[in-house]
């Protein structure tokens, strides 16, 4: 299974709070509006994306993961 995606669009978020945005101590508590939504939308994508491949995957795992790929995401 992929790895659950919503952390990552968190980091990405605090990351540009911290260090892309000039006078961050003024402008980021201003802004907590858009990093909130980036993260509710992250982790609505993300088990999103988890969902459908668990779909896609089906009922024989072992198939998936011994596949003659070697990638069980390229298999799905």
């Amino acid at each position: 299974m992929a790895i659950f995606n919503p952390p990552g669009g968190y980091d990405t978020s605090v990351h540009m709070s911290d260090s892309e945005v000039s006078n961050a101590a003024m402008a980021i508590p201003w802004a907590n509006w858009a990093i909130v939504g980036s993260i509710a939308i992250s982790a609505v994508l993300g088990c999103g994306v988890n969902i459908s491949l668990a779909f896609c995957m089906g009922t024989d795992v072992g198939s998936v993961l011994n596949s003659p790929i070697g990638q069980p995401m390229a298999q799905i």
